[in-house]
């Protein structure tokens, strides 16, 4: 499954196999695509995405958790049919554990390590 952080703190994409960075790349960028061309439109999300309905939206529910820990703004078509960043349009649920899950890895992705100081 594809990341849109990495564990490691690396800000690119990246996925559980190898080799596939590229990919992982091109699926943050088709989701923020279809979401801005089809809104919460979930059927055809799916059709753009080339996903069965489900996965498109456990993509979809991530990409809404990684907007929402960003502060970012919600594509225009998505806050259309509501300000929330949740599947339906309403607040967000930070104690789902999905959710809680997808906060976490992006909070911890973009911690910065401490600099070690050295003695003079």
């Amino acid at each position: 499954s594809s990341r849109f952080l990495s564990s490691s703190g690396n800000r690119s994409i990246s996925s559980s196999r190898k080799g596939n960075e590229g990919q992982g790349k091109k699926r943050k960028k088709n989701i923020q695509e279809a979401m801005t061309m089809f809104g919460r439109n979930w059927e055809k999300v799916a059709k753009y995405l080339q996903l069965p309905l489900l996965k498109a939206k456990r993509a979809a529910k991530r990409y809404l958790t990684f907007l929402y820990v960003k502060s970012r703004p919600l594509p225009e078509r998505v806050a259309a049919t509501g300000k929330g960043y949740s599947l339906s349009g309403g607040p967000i649920d930070t104690m789902d554990p999905t959710i809680a899950k997808f906060i976490k890895e992006f909070q911890a992705a973009t911690r910065k390590p401490k600099k070690a100081t050295s003695a003079v």
